[in-house]
């Protein structure tokens, strides 16, 4: 299976981030996803529904991507750096992009959420983009408040 980013097949509006960004590099829809993402928990160790969850474990979405017949390298690992000084999206995706199909994975402490996105050589695919592939542009005021805590390289394997 080839990796790169596109549009969401099958876009719902409560889909949440992982599914987003799982949908983003693969082509597949939330639902084949959601199914995927059971294998790759089951793989792991772990037991969840096929049904569609806001609460996906990142072990678990890594795994996917490896289910999917992908691999993933780490590319920027800033989990020891204090959340003030890693970058926030914006400032990441205006400087910082290999251009390569990343896996951007960031959090907020303060809501204590996370969040993931898929970008590629300029383009961004997000739930704020409605899962479309978009020129990169500033993440609504909601977005504010996550910081990159680490990128990942997809490639297929």
């Amino acid at each position: 299976m080839e990796f790169r980013l596109g549009d969401v097949n099958g876009w719902k509006e409560d889909v949440c981030c992982v599914v987003v960004m799982l949908c983003a590099v693969s082509g597949k829809t939330p639902q084949e996803i959601a199914k995927v993402l059971q294998q790759a928990a089951a793989e792991c160790g772990d037991t969840i529904s096929e049904d569609l969850r806001r609460d996906y474990n990142i072990k678990h979405w890594l795994q996917a991507v490896k289910t999917l017949g992908g691999e993933y390298t780490i590319s920027l690992d800033l989990v020891q750096v204090p959340y003030e000084q890693r970058p926030t999206i914006d400032s990441y995706l205006g400087s910082h992009t290999s251009g390569q199909l990343e896996v951007v994975y960031c959090d907020d402490p303060k809501c204590k959420d996370s969040h993931v996105f898929a970008t590629e050589a300029g383009q961004i695919v997000d739930t704020y983009t409605a899962g479309r592939k978009v020129t990169k542009h500033p993440v609504p005021a909601d977005y504010a408040g996550f910081h990159v805590k680490g990128v990942f390289l997809l490639s297929a394997s």
